[in-house]
């Protein structure tokens, strides 16, 4: 019994320690919570983190935002689900 749990728990810590492979661009990609980062920038689509069981859910964010055509992510998640705004904004 004890032998079982400690190897569940061995799985599980390094299932939450999964890297995701950032998308080529992805890197450059800016995750903000404040509004007046994307205010004069043109949302181009909703992401959330709904399956990011044990990945890197800041990684999976600055995919997800890559694949839309974004450069800038508006964070609005609520504790819960981490979800955003993706916005394309000009770069200076």
């Amino acid at each position: 019994m004890r032998a079982t749990l400690l190897a569940g728990i061995g799985v599980f810590a390094l299932l939450a320690c999964v890297q995701t492979t950032l998308a080529p661009g992805a890197n450059k990609v800016v995750v903000t919570r404040n509004p007046g980062d994307v205010a004069n920038c043109k949302a181009v689509g909703n992401i959330d983190g709904r399956s990011a069981s044990g990945v890197d859910v800041l990684a999976q964010m600055q995919n997800q935002a890559v694949g839309l055509g974004g450069n800038r992510v508006l964070e609005t998640s609520d504790g819960t689900v981490p979800s955003g705004v993706v916005y394309n904004c000009a770069m200076p």
